[in-house]
């Protein structure tokens, strides 16, 4: 995840240099969107670290033949 972590940086960065959201209406929406976007992506990495990948990290007990 670190390099999602790294484009939603750099969105950010490309997001600040827009005009501001109070001169045009459209970009309000596109910041709104783009918010959701970001709280939707970190809630999906954020279910992913702490619960998917970590049934995966669990230590197993070895298998006896």
């Amino acid at each position: 995840h670190d390099a999602h972590r790294a484009a939603i940086a750099r969105l950010g960065e490309l997001v600040a240099q827009l005009p501001s959201p109070d001169a045009d209406p459209a970009v309000a929406t596109l910041g709104q969107g783009i918010a959701k976007l970001v709280a939707d992506l970190d809630a999906h990495m954020r279910i992913e670290d702490e619960v998917l990948f970590a049934r995966y990290d669990a230590p197993r007990a070895p298998i006896v033949a």
